[in-house]
């Protein structure tokens, strides 16, 4: 099976407007120190600058799809990058017939941690994406514990996956109760503690939740209530994240069923 090393994406952009390039930029190289460069660097660096923040968006969408429909919580992760850098701002201006460079925004240098996918994975990240679909609350809540844990914030992790199981849950629960008849009673069900719910999780969806799931909201308390930091260690972070990781990928499995759909994060016709 092939396998794809995966560094870095690009993600292009077409601008809709005529723009005016010295010529001496347009040399191979480029020659960027001359009157005409100068006086055109304003206006490429503007243009290349207000095109970084449709990209970046553009390029976190594509990260956060892919995170979930490969469950490589990594792809897309710092490790390190320049002080006060700005996030993901490297918006290159080219000439699209040519695919020669003539204007790049700041250079910001980062070090990813290595995520390995392979050709069929790849393809279904394109097939999500084209299908326009979005992961899941609860999806996002698991890859910030995953990243938390990467980054040894042991006590954030747990914090992380707690919340994850959470609003997997109380989504859940929501659905199957409908539409309350007033306020109150939509007040009554959002007022029910989590672990009630994740309690009666069996009862309510057929699926039994494991006893790391219930001690995962044991450390939690500890945490939020009791504030024991020092308790939690890389084990303890690990063994709750895992348990996270299978409540909400079940539960993600349930909810889609329920709905009468095929699951984008697992099917073969996203």
């Amino acid at each position: 099976m092939s396998y794809y090393q995966l560094e870095y994406v690009n993600v292009e952009i077409d601008v809709p407007k005529r723009v005016k390039i010295p010529k001496e930029l347009l040399r191979h190289p480029a020659v960027r120190k001359s009157p005409e460069a100068d006086k055109a660097a304003p206006h490429l660096e503007k243009l290349t600058n207000d095109c970084d923040d449709l990209l970046a968006g553009a390029l976190r969408h594509w990260m956060k799809v892919a995170r979930w429909a490969t469950d490589q919580h990594a792809i897309g992760v710092t490790d390190w990058e320049v002080d006060g850098a700005p996030d993901l701002k490297m918006a290159r201006l080219y000439e699209k017939q040519s695919g020669f460079g003539i204007w790049a925004s700041t250079v910001v240098t980062q070090f990813k941690r290595a995520a390995e996918i392979d050709e069929k994975k790849w393809d279904h990240i394109g097939r999500v994406l084209v299908a326009g679909h979005t992961p899941p609350i609860w999806f996002e809540y698991l890859v910030e514990a995953s990243h938390r844990l990467a980054d040894q914030d042991y006590s954030g992790s747990v914090l992380s996956s707690a919340i994850a199981c959470e609003t997997m849950a109380r989504a859940a629960f929501s659905h199957l109760a409908g539409n309350p008849p007033n306020a109150a009673a939509g007040d009554l069900i959002d007022r029910i503690a989590a672990q009630a719910i994740i309690g009666r999780w069996e009862k309510l969806t057929g699926i039994k939740a494991a006893g790391a799931v219930h001690k995962l909201f044991e450390t939690r308390n500890g945490l939020v209530h009791s504030g024991r930091t020092g308790s939690v260690d890389k084990s303890k972070a690990t063994t709750s994240f895992e348990a996270a990781r299978k409540f909400v990928e079940n539960g993600d499995e349930w909810w889609f069923a329920e709905k009468g759909l095929n699951n984008p994060r697992t099917s073969d016709s996203a």
